[in-house]
């Protein structure tokens, strides 16, 4: 019978390098853990101005964005919420941004590979029809921007007929 704790690291014939970011395997192998999680990559306040623009962004080994949009809204009027790649063309994420008693509170999922994305949201969901024009389709929506991938070095968001944002913040977050 073996006392316990009387075989240590050294004493195993495992393959790999022991250390505090890798996991013995029950193949005898240490091997670093997989990856995944969420990281946020940026925080736009929408609370002044015609743009909000995130700083550069790398989004290498990322898979999905998901963007979280809280209580964005124009400071007069209605308008379409846009989201693209800085310097490329937007595409409307959401048909109708009202006032301050109806705000844009709403969650997008882009897939950086295929540029498909959905929104999610609480009424209102927009897609992209045959003609590449966005629609009302209830509480979710589905497009596609092949624009935005992982080469994308940052994301734009503006309200379509250059209204000014009043209120409002978007997070984006990279999952991997």
């Amino acid at each position: 019978s073996m006392a316990d704790d009387a075989i240590g690291v050294a004493e195993l014939s495992a393959t790999g390098t022991a250390s505090s970011s890798t996991f013995l395997r029950g193949d005898n192998a240490w091997a670093a853990p997989g990856g995944g999680g969420m990281t946020l990559l940026s925080t736009l306040n929408t609370t002044s101005g015609t743009t909000a623009t995130t700083g550069t962004l790398d989004l290498t080994g990322y898979l999905q964005l998901v963007i979280w949009i809280y209580s964005v809204y124009p400071a007069t009027g209605s308008s379409a919420l846009r989201m693209g790649e800085n310097g490329g063309t937007q595409l409307k994420i959401r048909d109708l941004v009202t006032s301050a008693s109806e705000p844009a509170y709403m969650q997008l999922n882009h897939n950086l590979s295929s540029g498909v994305f959905i929104t999610l949201e609480n009424g209102y969901g927009m897609g992209v029809n045959d003609t590449s024009e966005p629609r009302k389709t209830g509480a979710t929506g589905i497009g596609i921007n092949t624009a935005i991938d992982t080469a994308t070095t940052a994301l734009k968001f503006d309200l379509e007929g250059g209204q000014t944002f009043t209120g409002g913040q978007i997070l984006i977050y990279g999952l991997k």
